[in-house]
């Protein structure tokens, strides 16, 4: 539940904001590409954990979307 900063310990990718509810109803979708890693290591951090000022240049929670 709540609201988490998702990225890759592995490549360094970070993915976004996402919210609980969205993880557990849509799943993460990942991209694998030729010639790198296949091994992902996603990190969830809660929001507020994350870095503030450069959280937001990456995936936002979509408007209208509730933190379960």
């Amino acid at each position: 539940d709540g609201e988490w900063f998702l990225d890759d310990m592995v490549s360094g990718q970070k993915l976004g904001l996402y919210t609980g509810q969205e993880l557990r109803e849509n799943g993460l979708e990942l991209t694998f590409v030729d010639g790198y890693s296949p091994l992902k290591v996603i990190r969830m951090l809660p929001k507020g954990q994350d870095k503030p000022g450069w959280v937001e240049t990456y995936r936002t929670i979509p408007e209208g979307a509730k933190a379960r």
